[in-house]
């Protein structure tokens, strides 16, 4: 399984901090949204983002994907 990122109509709230990377590249804490849910989940994590940023975040569709909006946070009440 792979979790895949994606970026909802919201995504200019967080400007201008996603000018240059996703939503779930965002630092909350210490730690990144993707580096959290790659750690819960124990899965690669991946990101589906807008048209500018697919040069540095490229990304290949599999079927067996787990697509997760970016925004979510994940907890272990979530994720069960």
């Amino acid at each position: 399984m792979r979790i895949v990122l994606f970026e909802d109509h919201k995504w200019q709230n967080f400007l201008p901090l996603v000018y240059t990377v996703p939503v779930g590249e965002l630092l909350i804490g210490v730690e990144k949204i993707s580096a959290k849910w790659e750690r819960i989940l124990h899965a690669e994590c991946t990101h589906q983002t807008r048209d500018y940023l697919h040069p540095l975040f490229p990304v290949s569709v599999q079927k067996t994907d787990l697509w997760i909006n970016a925004r979510v946070l994940p907890d272990n009440t979530l994720v069960n």
